[in-house]
């Protein structure tokens, strides 16, 4: 079995795949499940280990796979991860990170900074379909990837909506927290109306224009 692990700034998807049925067209082809829990950057190895196990026992799974696959944006997390495999696995996990062989060559002015999510995003779109496409992830930061046929060609970085919103509130003495849900109308009769039309209708501006 394989193991995935995909740490973001905010949340950590953790997949456990059949290895012999993961080709395939599609992009869940052998998972057989997967969870998504808060990255703690503080957690440390043991803590990480007595996590996962306890989710693969939940759904009837032993902490016993024969691969380890990580893509992580946060290097303390990264860290407590390969200490917890060197310690409870006996594998050697394939880490998307600088100089690793992914087949797709990364025509950035420096390949170095693009981020892991972004180079697994880009190859995983261009394996199921190909090129050329743009890969659109919505985390923290919401990134646009365009790969081509000569490979990775960069993208766009920009807010996440939760962090937009997030930096009103904490920056500004008067606008409050806001739940984000469909404004009935772009004109708010109230600030959290006002925020909301703000935040929902300027978003999808920001997207469609780029």
């Amino acid at each position: 079995m394989l193991l995935t692990i995909d740490v973001g700034n905010t949340q950590t998807v953790i997949g456990l795949y059949d290895r012999e049925l993961t080709s395939g067209a599609s992009a869940d082809a052998g998972l057989l499940d997967h969870w998504r829990i808060a990255t703690d950057a503080a957690r440390t190895a043991d803590e990480h280990a007595v996590v996962i196990r306890g989710l693969l026992a939940s759904s009837g799974y032993p902490f016993d796979v024969d691969g380890v696959a990580i893509c992580a944006g946060v290097p303390r997390v990264l860290a407590s991860l390969r200490e917890m495999i060197d310690r409870s696995i006996d594998v050697d996990p394939v880490v998307i990170e600088p100089g690793v062989r992914t087949g797709m060559a990364i025509l950035y002015d420096n390949p170095k900074e693009v981020g892991a999510d972004r180079i697994a995003n880009a190859v995983a779109a261009f394996d199921l379909y190909g090129g050329p496409t743009v890969v659109v992830d919505f985390g923290t930061a919401v990134t646009f990837d365009v790969v081509g046929k000569p490979g990775y060609l960069g993208g766009v970085i920009a807010p996440g909506l939760a962090s937009m919103t997030d930096y009103l509130h904490r920056r500004t003495a008067l606008l409050p927290q806001i739940d984000l849900a469909e404004p009935e109308t772009a004109i708010g009769k109230s600030t959290t109306e006002a925020m909301r039309a703000g935040a929902v209708f300027g978003y999808r501006g920001m997207i469609r224009e780029i």
